[in-house]
């Protein structure tokens, strides 16, 4: 179910970005409208900040104000699957911690949200994250699953027996 709600988001976060702006009259994303507020002060209050990287003198000066946007959703969904990992590992009782998914999938997730930055700064156009975090983070759980032969244990999920004494 975990990898069907990436999947799902990352094709959200595409129509959201990338063909809003076909289908509305002023030929902007809808997302980056909800994001800043649109034409109101108010800003979206699950967003992260970060100023734009220039090479102008001006930016030096404070002069831009450009930002980069990070929307809770971009930090919280591709968190559900590097939760997932962590507790896989827990209950294969992994002893060697870095030889696991979580560690590989946290990597992986540092990975594709470098290459968003990257991009957000080639292109110096909204992006959507889940393009970038998506893949990384994925294909990285599934190439450790199949290196240390757990694939499909990996994709029926973690059966935990819990034992509640009253």
């Amino acid at each position: 179910i975990l990898a069907i709600l990436l999947v799902l988001f990352m094709c959200y976060d595409v129509f959201m970005v990338f063909i809003t702006p076909l289908l509305t009259s002023d030929h902007k994303s809808v997302m980056v409208q909800v994001a800043t507020g649109g034409g109101s002060k108010e800003k979206l209050p699950l967003l992260i900040r970060i100023p734009r990287i220039s090479s102008s003198e001006w930016s030096v000066c404070g002069g831009d104000k450009s930002e980069n946007l990070l929307g809770f959703g971009d930090i919280a969904i591709p968190g559900l699957l590097v939760s997932f990992c962590l507790a896989f590992d827990r209950a294969v009782n992994l002893k060697q911690t870095w030889l696991g998914y979580y560690v590989a999938s946290v990597l992986a997730y540092a990975a594709g949200l470098t290459v968003t930055f990257v991009v957000l700064v080639m292109t110096n156009q909204p992006q959507p994250a889940h393009v970038y975090l998506v893949p990384s983070t994925m294909l990285m759980v599934v190439l450790v699953g199949w290196r240390r032969g757990e694939l499909e244990q990996l994709w029926k999920g973690i059966n935990v027996v819990c034992n509640v004494s009253s």
